[in-house]
């Protein structure tokens, strides 16, 4: 124990073998030189160069109503104050002074409405530079330096040992990879740190099934199933438990409602006991638990695309634990109760006392949660801490932050609690293996079929081990897209019809878009359309100038994506994208433009938009093939 962090010590941690992608290495863009930021920024510097007062008064361009025929757009109600003047006549002068003297040059035309100052794009200009920094930054295109090196540190997933994934972890996992991602592009150094369910009296109550009943189940034998015995083992002792509970309130004469305490209970609660005082036996359970274990949520892991720099169970930080409660009640952050409980009194914050160390001695989840905290301050001076886990535990976060700010002084990185709703399947059978949840992989498993179903009837001309990686692809993007594509925050029920469509707002369609692009290009290739990155982009259709603004507008996607910690604002961005090029395609003559000049311009434009959204669908976890 050579770190430390508030004085405590904590474990040395050992480099994991996946490599930390460092910021800055490819000399990544400022957001602000990108092409629809900077017209932005240079368009309200120019207006402040008219009237200097302006820069006091929180002055903005925005994209205008859909009904508004403009491409920007100054609310001039909020100036009104300030210049003593009504919105019309602000917006009036300021549209006469821009016109006399326009500036950027990105900008055309600048159109005073009433109470609104109305701005048309120089899409010339414009596009030809937005169409060339997807060509420069290529699979870097969006990326931006706004983190400057600054950690953060990404807490998702977090299966529990012994157990196999259910689709409860869908949402944590997803959403934990895309943030990182996403986060990553935006200039941070991104830690994506597994924290595994590997303590607890749940555990104890394992080690006693183990005990009572191994000899029972042959998958526990080596070169078996050993997960699948251990979770037989954890279903049969709670339904035992039950059994249990029932027949002593028979006994007793209490109401069903009641609870008591049975004697596999207390037997469990020992083997905790055993397990944090470092019994031998139980140790080795967990290792050997938790190896198999680990084994089976990486199948999980490789299919979804999800990766992690570190993996490390709860029962990591239990060395930590003495000290953090020392530290906590030294400084009378942490008292012990009238029971004998350790506690955290956090009434001054309108919530409930956090109980640290049960009556018993052993710890809870909050102990190891603060000591975990306590360990990735030590190890990785993170600016940010996010907690990618469901909104029940919303009120529990609350209380474990408040805590360790109580510890920290305040001083501590930024936390928080990136909470999503549930997630529920309709009714019907699948396949699952023991009858009470639904597993990930069974959800997966279930996605690709119903993928390869679509794909043999859809695309006759494909070969066999094609069609199988399209299927995967599409499968597995169909069940990111469906959650990764609704607001975090809500309870979803998970549809098949609507995640594997071919023409609604899916992955399928938005795969479908990016092969048809690639199929363009392809076919202008062999037709020896060679691209000409020398001539100029004409394009004057509406169709593909909405598409070239559409495409500006990535990277700002990415920033708030970030800043807000939801990856659907992305997941949207990135249909729209898809959907506008299907609009373009269906109306405008691509290859078959006759004018050389606007044919070489339409394939750039489509080779820009297959950049962008093979891009956008990286961010989310999701593959694009390249044909379907």
């Amino acid at each position: 124990m050579t770190e430390q962090y508030l004085g405590i010590p904590v474990p040395v941690l050992s480099e994991s073998n996946i490599p930390i992608t460092k910021p800055d290495l490819l000399n990544m863009p400022r957001s602000n030189q990108y092409i629809w930021t900077a017209t932005q920024r240079d368009l309200i510097s120019h207006l402040v160069g008219l009237n200097p007062v302006l820069a006091e008064a929180g002055m903005r361009a925005t994209e205008p109503s859909p009904n508004v025929a403009a491409d920007l757009t100054v609310i001039c109600h909020e100036m009104a104050g300030r210049l003593r003047k009504s919105p019309a006549q602000i917006a009036q002068e300021l549209a006469e002074g821009f016109n006399s003297d326009p500036n950027p040059p990105t900008i055309q035309e600048a159109i005073a409405q009433k109470g609104y100052l109305n701005f048309l794009l120089n899409m010339h200009i414009f596009g030809n530079q937005a169409i060339s920094e997807v060509e420069t930054y290529q699979d870097h295109y969006g990326e931006q330096n706004i983190g400057e090196g600054e950690t953060v540190v990404i807490d998702c997933s977090s299966p529990n040992v012994a157990k196999y994934m259910s689709i409860g972890h869908l949402r944590s996992t997803i959403i934990g990879e895309s943030l990182a991602r996403i986060n990553r592009a935006i200039g941070y150094k991104v830690i994506r740190d597994n924290h595994l369910g590997d303590w607890g009296t749940q555990f104890g109550m394992l080690a006693r099934a183990h005990e009572l009943w191994a000899d029972d189940y042959e998958e526990l034998s080596e070169g078996t199933d050993p997960v699948k015995g251990l979770y037989k083992l954890y279903v049969r002792i709670h339904e035992e438990v039950e059994k249990e509970k029932i027949a002593e309130r028979e006994r007793s004469g209490l109401d069903a409602n009641e609870d008591v305490e049975t004697a596999l209970e207390r037997e469990g609660r020992r083997w905790f006991q055993r397990l944090e005082s470092g019994d031998e036996r139980a140790i080795e359970l967990l290792k050997w638990a938790t190896q198999k274990s680990l084994a089976e949520f990486q199948r999980v892991y490789d299919v979804l695309g999800s990766r992690y720099e570190y993996m490390l169970g709860e029962s990591f930080y239990i060395p930590m634990i003495p000290r953090v409660l020392e530290y906590m009640r030294e400084r009378n952050i942490a008292s012990i109760d009238e029971t004998g409980a350790i506690v955290v009194d956090l009434s001054m914050k309108n919530l409930d006392k956090l109980v640290v160390q049960k009556t018993d001695g052993t710890s809870l989840y909050s102990t190891r949660d603060l000591a975990t905290l306590v360990a990735r301050c030590a190890w990785f001076n993170p600016h940010r801490i996010i907690y990618v886990v469901g909104e029940d535990q919303q009120r529990y976060f609350r209380q474990i932050f408040a805590t360790f700010d109580m510890m920290t002084g305040n001083t501590g990185p930024q936390t928080e609690h990136v909470h999503f709703g549930m997630i529920r399947l309709p009714e019907g059978k699948m396949s699952t293996r023991a009858g009470r949840v639904i597993f990930l992989e069974d959800l997966l498993t279930e996605a690709v079929d119903r993928a390869r179903q679509k794909i043999d009837d859809l695309s006759r001309d494909l070969s066999r081990e094609e069609k199988e990686t399209i299927a995967r692809q599409v499968g597995v993007g169909a069940v990111v897209f469906f959650d990764l594509g609704q607001g975090r925050e809500r309870s979803i029920k998970f549809d098949w019809d609507s995640a594997l469509s071919f023409t609604g707002r899916s992955a399928p369609y938005i795969q479908y878009a990016y092969a048809r692009m690639r199929a363009l290009l392809q076919r202008a290739q062999k037709e020896q359309m060679e691209l000409r990155y020398d001539l100029p982009i004409e394009v004057t259709n509406q169709p593909g100038n909405a598409l070239i603004k559409h495409l500006s507008k990535f990277p700002e996607a990415i920033t708030r994506a970030a800043q807000t910690s939801r990856p659907d604002i992305l997941a949207e961005y990135i249909f729209r994208a898809a959907d506008l090029f299907t609009t373009l395609y269906d109306r405008v003559r691509i290859v078959n433009e006759p004018d050389s000049v606007r044919r070489n311009s339409l394939l750039r434009l489509t080779q820009a938009s297959a950049q962008v959204v093979k891009n956008g669908l990286d961010l989310l976890c999701i593959e694009a093939p390249e044909r379907m």
